[in-house]
């Protein structure tokens, strides 16, 4: 039993190692929407994202974002304070760079 585990365990290591980036961000997006993420912002902190930055920086200073949503040139990372989008007062939409993973666009009430 514990070779099939084994072999299972490894097999599912060597996918995730050849996974292309695109399919990670996809990945990403479903693990977001399974996990239930609230929207939460913190204006003062996304005053501090700016172009150039690495997404995983944004992450850290602003927690998981509420939404990723993926286009042929970016990957948008977005945080709201509100869950019904008519009813948001404040929010910050960062565009990323998926080959550098660096930020080229800034948006949102709360952008810089």
């Amino acid at each position: 039993m514990e070779t099939i585990l084994d072999d299972m365990c490894e097999c599912w290591t060597s996918a995730l190692k050849s996974m292309p980036r695109f399919c990670f961000y996809i990945g990403l997006l479903f693990l977001q929407t399974a996990c239930g993420i609230e929207p939460h912002i913190n204006c003062t902190d996304a005053k501090k994202v700016h172009v150039g930055m690495r997404q995983a920086d944004v992450v850290k200073l602003l927690g998981d974002p509420y939404f990723v949503s993926l286009s042929k040139d970016n990957v948008v990372f977005g945080w709201q304070d509100k869950e019904d989008i008519r009813l948001v007062k404040n929010s910050l939409q960062i565009h990323i760079n998926p080959q550098t993973g660096l930020i080229n666009n800034i948006e949102g009430t709360c952008a810089e």
